[in-house]
């Protein structure tokens, strides 16, 4: 456009840094030595950064490999029937810095390989400490099946037999219809009866009761179709079906059902009050 003056634009000007020039004299005679220009070197953020990155990959390195870091054994408490090396073996904290500990996987781990813990708790303290708290079931049924012998809390949660159980009920089960359990790479357990609820709370402590009431020598049994019961010493089996419920009324059934058919004579095979108001018996043939 005419009458306007196009404006020329200013480049800016790099801002250099002066270098700074020594003189060095050799005496009153005007001898002098002239050194180059020495430039000003000014640290910037990138430097000041590049050291801190070393100094915290050089502390880093140092924590990471300092013995005053490095755990041994965990301190376990609790522990009443399984040896303390197994739980220690699991646990693979042992010269271990104690900051790459994760308290939450190590109870992870407690639990998926001892199903018979009740509560576990990880404490990670500085600088190398690691207690671990454990609280175990108490095993109040022994369940015999066709893969081996487990135990049953008072909850009904199965867990392997480790250790001593002295006084404990032992029940003889067939074979029961139970789905395996996979675990974490979908490989089936060996026993598919570690680990999970056989038997409802109600069950077991009508079971419990049943176990006191059952004539001294009496094998306890389990059937899936027929329930709890027990074969006499006499040589009959006797069921009380599968839910545990009106144990005494069942009980009171049986020994009136037993004595009439003993004062007549007759001996049966089976007799069955898994129904109070419908029990039946069946005689040899």
């Amino acid at each position: 456009m005419r009458g306007i003056k196009a404006e020329q634009p200013v480049r800016p000007r790099k801002a250099y840094q002066m270098r700074r020039r020594y003189d060095i004299s050799f005496g009153s005679n005007g001898a002098e030595l002239q050194l180059p220009p020495i430039p000003l070197v000014q640290p910037s953020l990138r430097w000041v950064s590049a050291l801190l990155v070393a100094g915290l990959v050089f502390l880093l390195y140092h924590v990471w490999h300092a013995p005053a870091y490095q755990v041994g054994q965990a301190a376990i408490s609790g522990l009443q029937r399984l040896p303390e090396r197994e739980v220690q073996s699991v646990l693979n904290v042992e010269n271990r810095p104690v900051f790459s500990l994760d308290p939450a996987r190590l109870e992870h781990d407690l639990r998926l390989a001892f199903p018979e813990f009740l509560g576990v708790s990880v404490r990670v303290g500085w600088p190398n400490v690691i207690e671990v708290l454990i609280e175990e079931r108490e095993p109040v049924l022994g369940w015999q099946h066709a893969q081996g012998l487990v135990w049953i809390s008072e909850d009904g949660r199965s867990f392997p037999a480790r250790g001593e159980a002295p006084g404990l009920p032992l029940i003889l089960a067939d074979a029961m219809n139970i789905a395996p359990i996979l675990d974490e790479g979908g490989q089936p357990l060996v026993n598919p009866y570690i680990g999970r609820d056989l038997l409802s709370p109600k069950q077991v402590a009508g079971i419990l009761e049943m176990v006191k009431m059952a004539p001294e020598g009496a094998v306890l049994i389990f059937d899936p179709a027929h329930g709890m019961g027990w074969r006499d010493p006499q040589g009959w089996l006797v069921y009380f079906g599968l839910l545990g419920e009106q144990i005494p009324e069942k009980l009171a059934v049986y020994t009136a059902l037993a004595d009439q058919l003993k004062s007549e004579g007759r001996t049966p095979v089976m007799i069955s009050v898994e129904h109070v108001n419908a029990a039946y018996y069946r005689l040899e043939r």
